[in-house]
């Protein structure tokens, strides 16, 4: 399963794509444009998959997983290549993850 995650500039979604990837990426420096989408897999593990794996003797479990894609923000009136990229790392994802920031930010209010 492939998600993106999407929301405006500030709202955590590099935050968000570490705590579930536990990768440790820097987060954009506020008011620069980010080029590209991050991408990284979190392991769903089951116990009773690996139950499965016993019980049927198989010599290989194959857990599933989940591929997240940490989609830059395309400031309105951007350029149209990054509005393209932005569309071409979104489009193949199963669903959306939109980040709603709550709280105050120190530049976007």
């Amino acid at each position: 399963m492939k998600l993106g995650i999407i929301g405006f500039p500030g709202s955590g979604k590099t935050t968000l794509f570490n705590a579930l990837t536990g990768q440790n990426l820097s987060v954009g420096v506020v008011g620069e444009q980010q080029k590209g989408a991050n991408i990284g897999v979190a392991a769903v593990p089951d116990e009773r998959l690996d139950f499965l794996g016993k019980v049927y003797k198989k010599p290989k479990v194959i857990h599933a997983s989940v591929q997240f894609v940490d989609q830059a923000f395309v400031k309105e009136g951007g350029k149209k290549e990054l509005g393209e990229e932005f569309l071409s790392n979104i489009r193949p994802a199963d669903a959306l993850m939109h980040v709603v920031r709550c709280f105050e930010h120190p530049v976007y209010g």
